[in-house]
């Protein structure tokens, strides 16, 4: 049998346990043990309160992160560049940027025969240039380097240099720091 004490927590357990065994008739020490199981299942009923209390919370915090972690990955999520989309050379700005710099009427022919109905497609990661008449498209992977105002840095990682590309309403203007011809596309 489990004695219970006069004073601290167990003094209400203990005089109510003398009451029923003097109303009741039931032996002080029998009643004493029925309430110290009570308390025990009580006790275990307030755990299992608390871990369900405390798996309530995990849920939560769970969604609440789950819930930062979205927005957090939307803040991060990379913005559609104006430069993105599908391009169509303009051959004749071009061919007039040619001649002003100079060039032979056969190196004008020439610009017009390899340029002819090219095409840009450019996407998050990759600009894919399509020319009619070479049999493979050329794609390189780019990083934006930096922007200034309506233009864009793109490092393009398999020439090893960055050029400058440029949108004016329906029209783009790439700027290769290798030639001083700047190649004039239109949207499709």
């Amino acid at each position: 049998m489990l004695s219970l004490r006069k004073s601290g927590a167990d003094a209400p357990l203990f005089f109510y346990a003398c009451y029923l065994s003097h109303v009741y008739g039931f032996p002080e020490g029998q009643v004493a043990d029925r309430l110290v199981d009570r308390k025990s299942a009580g006790l275990a009923l307030r755990q299992q309160e608390r871990q369900i209390y405390e798996g309530e919370n995990m849920r939560q915090a769970i969604w609440v992160f789950l819930l930062v972690a979205t927005m957090a990955l939307q803040g991060c999520k990379q913005e559609k560049l104006a430069v993105e989309g599908n391009w169509k050379i303009e051959l004749e700005p071009m061919l007039q940027q040619a001649r002003e710099l100079g060039a032979s009427p056969r190196g004008v022919q020439q610009i017009r025969e390899t340029f002819v109905d090219g095409r840009m497609a450019v996407d998050g990661k990759q600009i894919t240039l399509t020319i009619p008449g070479f049999p493979d498209s050329e794609v390189f992977e780019y990083k934006l380097s930096s922007k200034e105002g309506q233009c864009f840095n793109l490092a393009i990682e398999a020439r090893k240099t960055t050029l400058k590309y440029c949108v004016d309403a329906e029209k783009l203007e790439v700027h290769d720091p290798s030639t001083k011809l700047v190649t004039v596309y239109s949207k499709v």
